[in-house]
């Protein structure tokens, strides 16, 4: 028997839009975020499940396992895209292979280790010199003007310092120099949330701004930079940088802290040279969006290094205050205020101190704890190199480290969670390095000079990384590196040298991630180029392959969007300038070959074609295509999408604002927006004509919302919002001039409902309270979070691991002493953050961990789900799911029944879109679809009975 069901073109038009989101181009139009109600602003800020990969703000690059820690302690909203933000930075990174420390700790606003992290333009200089460019040749050190160089550091076309003499000896050495590849890393533009990019000069290549101003710097990522006459506390030019955003940041403000020195090879036998170094930092004061909008940044003139305050042209603000040692103790805004508390360090406790804890407004805490050799543990250029060949000796993961080549830090969440992050001190390195090593043989030893960037360097490399707390088992994720390392030199023949660096992670349930890099120096170096995932027990359940475009000959594309430097700072933890794009992609999971192919790119290396195919005879085509201001310098705004050459979505833009004025689906107007001069929405127009107002805009909401005019509301339905100077919403009133009030908690959690008075029904306040707990309760150790909520006599109440996942929820009549209404439902995880088990609603059980009836879940290495363990007054009923070669899935009713599906799916996998349904007694379900995954036929054959 058949059966078939067909949809008319009518209906898969209608449903194109609907899906093509998830179905067509990956690539979604640009148009404005704008609100429909008040509902979700008036549930306040959500508690929210963590996850291990990244919450205690760390971020390791697996291609040498360099880390990095940042915390964004304060983020206020205001009327624009810019947010008044304070965040702190840590990182173990670095080149260490001849520096010893010779730290600035009063300088160090936020102790050792942690740097304040706001917009700013920095390098490391040599002490005498400061920040400045060559000028002219050097002749030595009895010329100085040969080497003290120029402050005219901006409009110059190489950002390069002079070649200096030695400065620091001691025993009878002959004075060396010290070229800027010795000393200097490059300059850097650091953003918080867009990263650190190096600085280069422009070619007249290089695309740049057309908004009248000469650029002279660029990055990777198309950050461009031009000039200022001057700064504000110090001589020479400053910097102005612009982003694809469009956002401008005035660099002048010049802070200045000692860096490491370099350690120099001396000619003779005895004694040591070297230069002293400055780090120095140009920080932002002042930011702009273009539209009016600005973040000012405020200083202490008599003291560079501390910010006292941010503030935005719409009011918002953030006020610093500092300790009598000079560290930040306090930051306020709008009457919160985040506290920081130190411990002393080392022999000088009087000008040492280490962060400890950040305490929340709400009274929640970060704390941190160091070991004794958590720094960089610094390593001295003889023992590193002999003979001009890296000494790796300890410093390799097939080898147990030597004395004090590690460390930890300990990290304790505000959730109750501890991590533990331990380092050792590895080797790493690139192939083909453009550098070079020198020997030569003194009176009775060797000396080792290295030039420009080194094949090999060490970082203190994480290893292991362990999650304890509340509700959980300990977790943990051991890493291992297998670096390669050779000199440009070295690497003539063709095809050699192209060996990749290898990370392999172990997860906590004995799954393994395995990671192949590009080590080429003068290519993608540290670009991913395989990985695979095996289970526990070592079959592999997906591999992944990515290749990249070799050459930018014959693209649109330039081969860089700045200049190549030539400083030592390009190794394998900073990434390459050249623009390599992703070529192809290629993934294998269950027996079928997924890729995804990008065919053609534009002029700043996007992609405007790719195809997704694979082998099972699925194939589809995208384009992308992209609205860029130049002017503005506001860069990838998508204009179109398309499927199979068949136009999904579109945007038209306003010339003078950049801003996304109309946007259509299929052809057909879907809305069109209207702006107030600050770039806010003003007003939406829907394809049928009908405009919603938006108005009184505070703190990135709008107070006021008038609907468009009805029959019952000729002059449009109003509803409002007060917005205090935190940006929460105290209280909304509705169409009907209903008013309902709100309260928050510290961290803006809701803290009670006030519903309006005169209704038919007299409501109750809600109340509810988010509080740390102490002491142990129902399994849960202490040090755990509960949230209660009242209202009127219904009490609920849920209790949260240390990943703030719900691991009891509970209900209960406060008018029942016995609690016989009492509702219990408990829920556990897996080491990998999965739902394990979920109990039967319940009563009167004391910990989560005790066995209950309910229904427990299993898990495959790639998170999909294999068995389902129900129990019943009949026994567990197992429903049990298996993934077959030719991307099939097999799912086993408790009944022993099984159905399997295929799915139509394009470049990567996916079960969203079932294809062929066998179910059992011989029926067969055939859904036929289109490029977007509409159903367009349905056809159902059985055997007849």
């Amino acid at each position: 028997m058949t059966s078939t069901l067909r949809l008319s073109a009518a209906v898969a038009a209608a449903l194109a839009f609907g899906l093509a989101g998830a179905g067509g181009a990956r690539a979604e139009i640009s148009s404005p975020t704008v609100i429909e109600d008040y509902d979700g602003l008036t549930k306040g800020v959500a508690v929210t499940a963590l996850t291990a990969d990244g919450m205690f703000g760390d971020s390791t690059s697996l291609f040498d396992g360099a880390t990095t820690f940042t915390a964004t302690d304060v983020a206020l909203k205001t009327n624009s895209a810019l947010t008044v933000s304070i965040g702190r930075k840590l990182s173990n990174a670095g080149l260490s292979l001849n520096t010893w420390a010779n730290t600035d700790p009063d300088k160090a606003v936020f102790g050792r280790y942690w740097v304040l992290d706001i917009p700013h333009i920095h390098g490391v200089f040599d002490r005498r010199t400061g920040w400045v460019v060559r000028d002219r040749e050097y002749q030595g050190p009895d010329f100085p003007d040969s080497w003290r160089g120029s402050t005219q550091r901006c409009s110059v076309a190489d950002y390069t310092p002079p070649t200096v003499p030695d400065n620091v000896s001691s025993g009878p050495t002959k004075t060396p120099s010290y070229g800027p590849t010795d000393y200097w890393a490059g300059n850097t533009i650091n953003i918080p949330g867009a990263g650190e990019e190096l600085v280069q000069t422009l070619s007249g290549a290089h695309l740049r701004p057309s908004d009248g101003l000469a650029y002279y710097g660029g990055t990777k990522s198309n950050w461009k930079v031009s000039c200022l006459p001057s700064i504000r506390n110090g001589a020479g030019e400053g910097f102005l940088a612009v982003l694809p955003n469009g956002h401008r940041y005035t660099f002048d403000w010049m802070v200045v802290r000692k860096s490491k020195r370099i350690i120099g090879i001396p000619t003779d036998t005895t004694g040591s040279v070297g230069i002293d170094r400055d780090e120095i930092f140009l920080y932002a004061t002042r930011v702009e969006d273009g539209l009016g909008n600005w973040l000012s940044y405020e200083y202490d003139p008599a003291n560079p290094h501390r910010l006292l305050s941010i503030r935005s042209n719409d009011g918002v603000e953030a006020r610093l205050g500092y300790n009598a040692a000079g560290k930040i103790e306090t930051i306020s805004s709008a009457g919160r205020t985040w506290t920081y508390e130190y411990s002393k360090y080392g022999s000088n406790p009087d000008a040492n101190y280490l962060l400890a804890a950040t305490v929340l407004p709400d009274g929640g805490r970060w704390g941190y704890q160091y070991s004794d050799q958590f720094e960089i543990v610094n390593a001295n250029v003889k023992n590193v190199w002999q003979q001009c060949w890296p000494n790796v000796g300890t410093m390799s993961s097939d080898k147990q480290p030597g004395p004090a080549e590690t460390s930890f830090l300990t990290v304790s969440h505000p959730s109750g969670a501890v991590g533990e992050f331990k380092f050792r001190k590895l080797m790493h390195g690139t192939n083909r390095t453009v550098g070079s090593c020198i020997t030569r043989q003194e009176a009775s030893w060797l000396s080792v000079r290295l030039v420009g960037a080194p094949m090999a360097y060490t970082v203190e490399s994480l290893y292991s990384k362990t999650v304890t707390g509340p509700g959980i088992a300990p977790l943990n994720w051991n890493y291992r590196y297998k670096p390669s390392w050779s000199w440009q030199a070295d690497c003539q023949v063709p095809g050699t040298c192209y060996v990749p660096s290898e990370t392999t992670v172990v997860n906590p349930d004995g799954s393994v991630n395995a990671y192949k890099f590009n080590n080429d120096y003068k290519s993608n170096v540290g670009e991913l180029i395989e990985a695979s995932i095996k289970d526990a027990g070592g079959r592999v359940l997906r591999t992944l392959t990515n290749a990249y475009v070799e050459s930018a000959e014959g693209q649109p594309f330039p081969a860089a969007n700045a200049n190549i430097p030539a400083s030592n700072s390009i190794s394998g933890s900073k990434g390459y300038l050249a623009n390599r794009p992703l070529k192809t992609r290629q993934i294998v999971q269950d027996g079928v070959t997924f890729v995804t192919e990008n065919q053609i790119f534009d002029s700043l290396a996007r992609v405007l074609r790719s195809t997704g195919y694979n082998t099972l005879g699925y194939s589809r085509n995208e384009g992308t295509e992209y609205y860029d201001h130049a002017g503005k310098w506001i860069l990838g705004q998508v204009s179109a999408t398309s499927v199979n050459g068949v136009e999904t979505a579109r945007a038209e833009f306003d010339p003078a604002t950049a801003l996304p004025v109309r946007a259509f689906a299929f052809g057909n107007l879907k809305r069109t927006f209207g702006y107030r001069a600050d770039g806010n929405v003003e007003t939406v127009k829907d394809g049928n004509g009908q405009i919603t107002v938006y108005a009184d805009w505070k703190r990135g909401v709008p107070q006021s919302i008038r609907r468009p005019a009805t029959p019952e509301s000729p002059a449009g339905a109003t509803e409002s919002a007060v917005i205090d100077d935190r940006g929460w919403a105290t209280s909304t009133t509705d169409e009907n001039g209903f008013t309902s009030q709100y309260s928050y908690d510290g961290m803006g959690r809701l803290a009670g409902v006030v519903y309006p008075q005169g209704d038919t029904v007299d409501w109750h306040p809600v109340t509810q309270e988010f509080v740390r707990v102490a002491a142990p309760e129902y399994g849960l150790e202490g040090n755990h979070w509960r949230r209660v909520s009242v209202s009127g006599n219904r009490r609920s109440d849920t209790y949260y691991d240390a990943f703030l996942r719900p691991v009891l929820e509970m209900e209960f009549d406060l008018g029942d002493a016995s609690r016989n209404t009492q509702k219990q439902v408990f829920t556990r995880y897996d080491n990998m953050g999965r739902v394990a088990f979920k109990s039967l609603p319940t009563r009167h059980v004391g910990d989560f961990r005790q066995s209950m009836p309910g229904t427990s879940y299993a898990y495959d290495a790639l998170g999909r789900q294999t068995a389902v363990v129900q129990d019943s007054e009949l026994g567990p009923l197992t429903t049990s799911t298996e993934y077959l070669s030719g991307f099939r899935r097999k799912v086993t009713n408790p009944r022993g029944l099984a159905t399997t599906e295929t799915f139509q799916v394009f470049g990567e996998p996916g079960y969203d879109a079932p294809a062929v349904i066998d179910a059992p007694e011989s029926v067969r379900t055939q859904i036929m679809r289109d490029a977007y995954g509409k159903p367009l036929e349905i056809q159902r054959t059985s055997v007849a009975q």
